[in-house]
Formats: structure tokens, C-alpha cells, sequence
């Protein structure tokens, strides 16, 4: 998913819910697999911080709460809003995996998201790609922010074409020979 896709795909379910445009705040920053979105509790939330349980064998991760000028973006707030009145064992969402699907579905046919990307490990994905093409992460600071054990699996989100490769390297070659 392109960083305007997910904008508008957040936007589109801010407009019509807290709580669903939370859920794909959270799940988007802290590349959540629809299991641990679902399993989140408010006391998963400490002193800025988010603690998930990841599933499929990766590492337990502990991970500020995001902030962001843009308040589409901005999750420390409106978390920490959204478990003021929560007791601490008390989900965050109260819905399952197929009602997460189905929410992100429908969100994404209001933003005019392709419905290929459309459905919630997109939002892990995006993460992901992101955090190492976007914002040029590390790709040892991804492994640890995912949960991956191993790097091979953080590896797969390095992915590109041939097209992308080769525009890339006659770029780096034009600055090398200014």
C-alpha cells in the first residue's frame, strides 16, 4: 500500500469511526498481524509504550506509541484517549479476525484502494516497506521492530524489480560522476 493509499484508507475510516481507524493506526504502526490487533488489551499500554505478543514463533516487541504532527497519524494521543476509561484487561477492539477483514475491506473500496491491498497484513506489509525504502531504516531495526527471528524473513521486504534496480544504480552512477 502507498503512503497515500494508507492516508486515505485512514482518513476514510476516521470519518466514520475512532474506534475502526484506531484499530488501522495501531495495526499500520506497529505492523500487527490481525491476531495481535485483536488480542491487544489496554494493558498492553504502559508509559507511551505498546507491548505485543507476536505470534508465529517472532519476538516480543515493546514499541513506543507513535506521535505525529498529522493528526490522521498521530497515535500517542488518541491511544492514550482511547484506554483512559478502559479497565486494564479489557480489549482494545472487541471484534474477530473476519470482522478486521471485513472492516479493512470496506474502508478501502471508500478510499478507492486497490482491492488487491485491501485486506489487513497489507498494513504490516506497508509498514515494512516503509520503514526500508521510505524512510530508509535499517534493516536490523526492522527484524527487531516486526518480531522477526530471523533476518531472511525481514530480507522479503527488499524485494524489487529489475526496472527499480536499474534506475536506482544509473542514479547512484550520476552522482558518482558529478
Amino acid at each position: 500500500m502507498t503512503p497515500d493509499e494508507l492516508h486515505r484508507l485512514l482518513a476514510a475510516a476516521k470519518a466514520e469511526s475512532t474506534r475502526d481507524w484506531l484499530m488501522l493506526l495501531v495495526s499500520y504502526h506497529h505492523a500487527l498481524r490481525v491476531s495481535e490487533c485483536i488480542n491487544l488489551k489496554a494493558d498492553n499500554i504502559r508509559d507511551g509504550y505498546l507491548t505485543v505478543a507476536r505470534g508465529k514463533g517472532s519476538l516480543k516487541t515493546r514499541q513506543r506509541l507513535v506521535p505525529d504532527a498529522d493528526p490522521l497519524l498521530d497515535e500517542a494521543t488518541a491511544l492514550t484517549a482511547w484506554i483512559a476509561g478502559k479497565n486494564s484487561h479489557e480489549y482494545l477492539w472487541r471484534m474477530c479476525r473476519q470482522q478486521v477483514g471485513r472492516l479493512m475491506h470496506y474502508y478501502a473500496e471508500k478510499a478507492n484502494v486497490p482491492y488487491d491491498v485491501a485486506h489487513p497484513h497489507a498494513l504490516r506489509h506497508s509498514c515494512a516497506i516503509h520503514s526500508l525504502k521510505i524512510h530508509k531504516l535499517d534493516i536490523c531495526d526492522v527484524q527487531q521492530y516486526l518480531g522477526h527471528v530471523s533476518l531472511g524473513s525481514t530480507g522479503l521486504y527488499l524485494r524489487t524489480t529489475d526496472e527499480d534496480a536499474s534506475n536506482a544504480y544509473i542514479n547512484a552512477r550520476k552522482g558518482i560522476q558529478q
